[in-house]
This record gives structure tokens, sequence and C-alpha cells, in this order.
């Protein structure tokens, strides 16, 4: 699938498609808002749940969730990101 193509399936099924803004060498700030796993949405046919994050300044985040909490996915999401 073109990224053309990827990117209007996605606006149609209401998910924001944004580019990243830049930050300096050695800032560390990392916020994301309305995060979500792009393979669910064209994979699967239906809007994902969408997260927000905010890491700045942060060495460590840990992540943790119930069974079925979507957890993994948060986690992919975050992963395509960086």
């Amino acid at each position: 699938m073109k990224v053309a193509c990827q990117r209007e399936h996605l606006v149609s099924r209401g998910m924001p498609v944004v580019f990243p803004t830049p930050r300096p060498a050695g800032e560390r700030k990392r916020e994301v808002r309305s995060m979500y796993d792009v393979c669910v949405v064209l994979t699967m046919n239906r809007p994902a749940v969408a997260n927000t994050i905010n890491t700045n300044r942060k060495n460590l985040v840990i992540i943790t969730g119930a069974n079925q909490g979507g957890s993994p996915l948060f986690s992919a999401a975050w992963v395509l990101l960086s």
C-alpha cells in the first residue's frame, strides 16, 4: 500500500495523521498526543484507541496494565515512533 493511500485510509477512519516537530540535539523532551498503532487501523479496518504520553526529562518509563488493557499495542505504537 502506498503512503498516500495509507494516509487517506487513516484519515477516512477519523485517525489523526501528523509529522513530528524535531527538537534540538540533546533536548530531552518527548510528548505525544493521540498516539495509536497504525498497523491496527490499516489491518483491522477500525479505529484504534489513542493515547497521550509525556516523558520529558525521564530516563525510564514503565508501561503496566491489566490483561487485554492495551499495553502491548501502546508499546508497539511507541516503538513505531522511536
